[in-house]
């Protein structure tokens, strides 16, 4: 079993940014969305997605293989259109709420 409140690649720069996220999902009203949205985060996250700030967006951005941060077996997404319907497919349905969490988590990640 896989431990959904732990960050699958702390080796990463956002990592403080997903620590934060996969913990402060569960405190969402919809507890049963919730659970599926940590789940569906946690796997993106661990085949290889990063999240990014600008002026005045948060986005979630895949790595694509071979991405190697630690070692060429990292791994990453095979490639941005696959990326893209998989986060069409399991996360666009509940974009709002994504997009609060990832601004959330952002948020309380810097303070």
């Amino acid at each position: 079993m896989f431990d959904l409140f732990s960050d699958p690649r702390p080796y990463l720069p956002d990592h403080r940014i997903w620590r934060k996220l996969l913990l402060i999902i569960l405190d969402a009203e919809h507890k049963e969305i919730s659970l599926l949205l940590q789940k569906r985060l946690w796997t993106i996250r661990s085949i290889g997605t990063v999240i990014q700030w600008s002026t005045n967006d948060v986005k979630l951005v895949p790595l694509i293989e071979p991405y190697g941060v630690i070692s060429p077996s990292d791994g990453g997404w095979p490639d941005k259109q696959f990326f893209d319907e998989m986060a069409a497919t399991y996360l666009k349905p509940y974009a709002f709420t994504v997009r609060q969490l990832l601004e959330t988590a952002y948020r309380e990640a810097i303070e």
